[in-house]
């Protein structure tokens, strides 16, 4: 092979994917998850609704400024209250310490399929909704405790 020599790229490739929505609830720890295939604003309402119809009460979500996620924002979901935070502020997030955590158990895995993906994502997201404290633990800042203790 010459120097500067590309070799031919022999395959196709080809992506699958799908879209995973969650809410948690830090003071007690319980989580939520739905699989998706998209991140429209039909999907993100769908999602919310569902939670809201799980929660079985008026909520309070805290969103970060993704574009799916001003759909809410827009079109109002009866008995849900969205709170937007600042730009560029993950830290501020408590699932985004959820998706740490999880995110690193599924790292540099191959999947066959999309189906064996989305096995291997629920499994693994199994620990939160199965162990309450394990999601208070990651998720239950202080200043969430303080705030969530004037609120309910």
């Amino acid at each position: 092979m010459a120097l500067g020599y590309r070799p031919d790229w022999v395959g196709q490739q080809r992506y699958e994917w799908f879209y995973l929505y969650g809410a948690i609830e830090p003071l007690r720890g319980r989580s939520y998850f739905w699989l998706l295939p998209d991140l429209t604003s039909e999907s993100v309402r769908f999602f919310v609704e569902e939670l809201r119809q799980e929660v079985g009460q008026d909520l309070v979500l805290i969103w970060d400024g993704a574009g799916g996620h001003r759909a809410v924002h827009k079109q109002g979901v009866h008995g849900v209250w969205p709170v937007a935070l600042p730009a560029a502020s993950p830290q501020l997030n408590p699932v985004e310490s959820v998706w740490r955590v999880w995110r690193k158990r599924l790292a540099n895995r191959i999947f066959e399929s999309l189906q064996a993906l989305q096995e291997a994502v629920m499994e693994e997201l199994r620990i939160f909704w199965q162990e309450p404290e394990v999601v208070i633990s990651l998720t239950a800042y202080p200043w969430w405790r303080k705030a969530l203790k004037y609120t309910t």
